[in-house]
C-alpha cells in the first residue's frame, strides 16, 4: 500500500466556474434542492459522483443515489461552518460494574458529528469513562442488494465505490477528536460502511454491510483510515498518552474471511505509518457480528485462504462482537436470567463452527481464535425484557463493552430519552455535574 495515498486521495479540488449547471444535470429530479443557490457557491464543493452498474439495473436506485448527492451539496451550501452545539446536563455518576465500559460516538452524515460529539464527551465525563468509541461512517454505493448482485470478481467505481458529498468534513471530524482528545479521554476508532440508501432512507435496512459484499482492498482502508492518519499528521501530541484502539473490520465478516491478506496488508500498513509518524503501536481489533449466518454464499463465492485466515486472527489483540440483545446473540442460565459465560461461550461455538465450514483441514486456525480475549464491539440488552445487570457482573473476563449510543439503543440516555430501568441497573447515584457548552 503506497505511503501518502491516503493523503493525497483525500484533497478536495475547488470546482471551476460552470459546474452548477453540470452538477444539477447530476442531481436530475433533486436539483431544485440547490438550485437557488449562486454559481460561485457551488466552487468549494467536496462533490464526487460516479453511477455504479447497479445505477442502470436496479429500479430506483438512481434516484437513490441523486437524492444522496442533493442532500449532500446542500448541506455543505447552507453552512461554510459546523453548527454549535450545546452540551447537555449531566449528573455525576459512576457505573456499576467495573468492565471498562466505553460510550459510542456515532454521526453518519455532514453535521451530525459537530451535533453529536460534545454531548457524548460530556456524558463519558459524567460517566467515568475513559475511552471514547468512535464510529466512522465509510459511505459507500453500489454493493448488493435484493435485487441486485455484484460479480465474483467486482470491479471498484463499477460495482461499487465510496462516496464523499454527504459526508462530513474533515474539519468538522477534526473538530471531534481535538475534543475527545483534550478531555483527555482514550480513543477506538471503528470504520463502520454505511450504504447510500441508509443515508436518504433511515428506515431500510437492505444494504447491510455484512452482507453488501463490498470488498476489502486498499480503497477501503484509505477511505477507512485516512482522515485519521491525516488528523495524527496534523496533530502529533494528539492520543499520545495511551496506545489508540483500532478496530480493523465492523460488521463485514464474510469480506475478512475472503480477504484476510488484504485485511493483514491493511495492519501492516497502519502499524507502518504509525511508526512512521513516532506513535506508540496500536491495539487491532476485529469486530464481528454476534452470529456467523449471515454471507455465507459470498465467502463461498469469493473464496478464502485459511493459512492467511490463522495470521490475521494471530495478530489480533482481541475480537469485539457486536452483541444485540434483540438479535438473539445472548444466551440464558437455567434460572432464565441472561448468562455470560454461556453467552461467551455460544459466541465461540458459533465462530468454531464457521470456521470449521471454512478450514476442516485447520485446526490450527480454530486454536488461534480461542486464545482471543473478547470485548464488546457494540453492546445492548432489551431493557424491558433483559437485565444489563444479569450480563456486567460477571464481565471481569471481558476486554471492554461499548455502548451504541444511538436510537432505540441508545439506554442510558445519551442522546435519546433512554431506559430508567437501564440506568438504573448500570449507574450509580453521585453529584450533579453541568455540561459545558463547546462550539
Amino acid at each position: 500500500m503506497r505511503q501518502l495515498f491516503w493523503i493525497l486521495g483525500l484533497v478536495a479540488l475547488p470546482l471551476i466556474a460552470g459546474e452548477k449547471t453540470r452538477i444539477l444535470e447530476d442531481l436530475g429530479p433533486y436539483s431544485y434542492e440547490v438550485d437557488y443557490f449562486s454559481e460561485e457557491s457551488f466552487r468549494h464543493l467536496t462533490y464526487d459522483q460516479g453511477l455504479v452498474e447497479r445505477t442502470f439495473l436496479e429500479p430506483g436506485y438512481r434516484n437513490i443515489y441523486q437524492r444522496y448527492l442533493a442532500y449532500g451539496v446542500k448541506a455543505q451550501l447552507e453552512s461554510s461552518r459546523s453548527p454549535s452545539s450545546e452540551a447537555r446536563e449531566f449528573v455525576q455518576q459512576s457505573f456499576t460494574y467495573p468492565v471498562p465500559q466505553h460510550l459510542g460516538i456515532i454521526a453518519f452524515k455532514r453535521g451530525e458529528l459537530s451535533a453529536t460529539c460534545p454531548k457524548v464527551v460530556a456524558a463519558a465525563k459524567a460517566l467515568g469513562s475513559q475511552t471514547i468509541a468512535y464510529y466512522h461512517p465509510v459511505h459507500f454505493s453500489g454493493g448488493n442488494s435484493k435485487s441486485y448482485k455484484m460479480p465474483r470478481g467486482p470491479t471498484y467505481g463499477k460495482h461499487w465505490r465510496f462516496e464523499t458529498t454527504l459526508h462530513f468534513s474533515q474539519s468538522e471530524f477534526e473538530a471531534c477528536l481535538d475534543l475527545i482528545d483534550r478531555e483527555k479521554l482514550r480513543l477506538h476508532y471503528v470504520p463502520h460502511l454505511e450504504g447510500v440508501k441508509a443515508m436518504v432512507d433511515s428506515g431500510t435496512e437492505e444494504d447491510w454491510r455484512l452482507v453488501s459484499g463490498i470488498p476489502i482492498d486498499d480503497h477501503y482502508f484509505h477511505h477507512g483510515f485516512g482522515p485519521l492518519l491525516t488528523y495524527l499528521t496534523k496533530r502529533p501530541k494528539a492520543f499520545t498518552s495511551a496506545p489508540l484502539s483500532l478496530t480493523l473490520a465492523a460488521e463485514l465478516d464474510p469480506m475478512v474471511f475472503s480477504y484476510a491478506r488484504k485485511v493483514r496488508a491493511g495492519q501492516a500498513w497502519l502499524e507502518a505509518e504509525l511508526k512512521r509518524l513516532r506513535r506508540p503501536a496500536a491495539r487491532y481489533y476485529l469486530n464481528t457480528n454476534g452470529d456467523f449466518f449471515h454471507g455465507k454464499d459470498l465467502t463461498a463465492e469469493r473464496g478464502h485462504d485459511c493459512s492467511e485466515l490463522k495470521r490475521l486472527l494471530a495478530g489480533l489483540d482481541g475480537l469485539t462482537p457486536s452483541m444485540y440483545g434483540d438479535k438473539g446473540h445472548f444466551e440464558k442460565s437455567d434460572g432464565g436470567h441472561l448468562s455470560l459465560p454461556k453467552t461467551i461461550d455460544a459466541y465461540r461455538a458459533r465462530f468454531r463452527e464457521r470456521l470449521n465450514e471454512l478450514c476442516p483441514k485447520a485446526p490450527e486456525v480454530i486454536e488461534v481464535m480461542a486464545s482471543k480475549p473478547l470485548g464488546f464491539g457494540e453492546f445492548a440488552l432489551d431493557p424491558e425484557t433483559q437485565s444489563y445487570a444479569d450480563v456486567l457482573k460477571d464481565a471481569q473476563s471481558l476486554l471492554f463493552v461499548q455502548y451504541w449510543t444511538h436510537g432505540r439503543w441508545d439506554h442510558l440516555g445519551v442522546l435519546e430519552p433512554g431506559s430508567a430501568k437501564a440506568r438504573r441497573e448500570l449507574l450509580k447515584e453521585s453529584t450533579p455535574l453541568r455540561g459545558k457548552t463547546a462550539r
